[in-house]
């Protein structure tokens, strides 16, 4: 089973968390804990599970979404060690 991970756990990324468990997309999804009620919500109504932080994202995802708005972006996403191959996708406005 592919593992999709989101950095960011707002709006957004709760919709396609929804949309993909409704849909019973063939992801293990894994979020942030940006959000930490969120992602509680997100793991209570899903079974998603939460990251300790988000470079354990990037550790364990082989695609990753970004979803945090464009001003946290660079105090969120520097310094994170990503792997050559791996897939982000970036969903900021």
């Amino acid at each position: 089973m592919t593992t999709l991970g989101f950095i960011g756990t707002g709006n957004l990324a709760g919709f396609l968390v929804e949309g993909l468990s409704r849909a019973r997309a063939p992801y293990d999804i894994m979020v942030s804990p940006r959000n930490a009620a969120r992602a509680r919500d997100l793991n209570e109504r899903f079974g998603v599970r939460i990251a300790k932080d988000n470079q354990q994202v990037i550790k364990a995802c082989v695609l990753v979404l970004v979803s945090v708005l464009p001003q946290d972006a660079e105090s969120v996403l520097s310094g994170l060690n990503y792997r050559a191959g791996q897939t982000i996708l970036s969903a900021m406005a």
